[in-house]
């Protein structure tokens, strides 16, 4: 009889040849084919192919090359089940008798002699001996004795997790709700703050520029603001239709520029300061709304001029992605300029011109 993983066959005499492995000469374990139609263990047919060098791996019966990754296939089932029928004995307990398809359940589940462990290992009690010594150590353990409230108490601490994350996740939901409800907030604000400088007795004309973008309806790209526009000469200045400026430039100060639904604004062209001077009268320039395109944190210079003296100077700071009311309130003007100057390049656009884009300007 041939000692085996811990059994013997019963008779292994009976045992046909073509049923053992031509590496080992034992009954097949996890039989194994090869495309030279050979059959072997698959660990015996693994280990023979990986003793050999790469070149040289090859078939030990008639030297066709193999591949362990590639050429090895399990055998029939109709081999497997053949070698599973056959009677084995337990080298622990000495049963007899036992097929050896079943050998495998004997020894975890009904073998005397096997090797166990604790029913309570999962809670963290070492013991270790025969099956049949088992029922004694069941009987002292203190593991097994405190199982029931260890156990409720893991199940009441999953629970605690389980309610946790489900917080976690109501928390995150809160706070999403809450950035949501913020930028509304904060568009709102933007909305009431134009319609109270709209509303502003004060003023007594505004320039939207929305003219511009009607008499140009069909124009899909920029133009040139007309030399007298709303009464000024201009210098440096664009006007840029709604349907261009938010299909061409998304994600830049134009498409910021355009949440309003503004049909039309202008702005300088390339980094020269956008002027316009009033050659018969003086004005008052009250206020303006600006934003800037390609850049952020732009830094804005508006100078106020008359009979080409500088009378008032301000600077401002545009962000790309807020349209912005900026308070002037300067009179007895006949020129303003906007000049924008550096400022922080967008990762959206590869347009490096710097521009200031003006929405409305506010006079009294």
């Amino acid at each position: 009889m041939i000692a085996h993983q811990g059994f013997v066959y019963m008779n292994d005499e009976i045992i046909d040849d073509e049923f053992k492995c031509l590496i080992c000469n034992e009954p097949f374990e996890q039989a194994t084919c090869t495309p030279c139609d050979h059959t072997f263990c698959r660990l015996c047919i693994e280990q023979w192919l990986r003793k050999c060098a790469d070149e040289n791996q090859t078939c030990p019966i008639c030297r066709h090359s193999l591949s362990i990754d590639q050429d090895l296939k399990p055998a029939s089932r109709i081999i497997s089940n053949r070698i599973d029928r056959y009677l084995v004995k337990c080298l622990e307990c000495k049963i007899e008798k036992i097929p050896r398809g079943s050998f495998a359940d004997h020894l975890s589940k009904t073998c005397t002699k096997a090797n166990v462990s604790c029913l309570a290992s999962d809670v963290l009690c070492n013991w270790t001996g025969p099956r049949y010594q088992l029922n004694d150590h069941l009987k002292s353990c203190p593991f097994q004795q405190i199982r029931p409230i260890l156990e409720l108490i893991h199940t009441k601490n999953n629970r605690l997790e389980q309610i946790i994350t489900e917080q976690q996740q109501q928390i995150k939901n809160i706070d999403e709700r809450y950035q949501t409800q913020q930028v509304q907030i904060d568009e709102l604000t933007k909305i009431i703050e134009v319609l109270k400088v709209r509303k502003d007795p004060k003023i007594k004309r505004t320039i939207n520029f929305d003219d511009l973008g009607e008499q140009h309806g069909d124009l899909d790209y920029y133009g040139f603001i007309p030399l007298n526009y709303a009464g000024f000469t201009w210098k440096n200045g664009a006007f840029m239709p709604q349907q261009h400026g938010k299909s061409s430039y998304p994600n830049t100060g134009f498409a910021t520029a355009f949440k309003q639904n503004q049909k039309c604004v202008i702005f300088n062209l390339g980094c020269q300061p956008i002027k316009l001077h009033d050659p018969r009268n003086t004005f008052c320039i009250l206020s303006f709304e600006a934003t800037c395109a390609f850049q952020d944190e732009v830094i804005l210079t508006v100078t106020g001029r008359r009979a080409g003296k500088t009378i008032q100077t301000v600077i401002f700071t545009l962000r790309y992605h807020e349209i912005k009311i900026f308070e002037l309130n300067w009179d007895n003007i006949d020129e303003l300029e906007f000049s924008p100057k550096g400022g922080k390049q967008l990762a959206t656009s590869t347009d490096t011109d710097r521009h200031v884009i003006l929405t409305t300007l506010n006079f009294s």
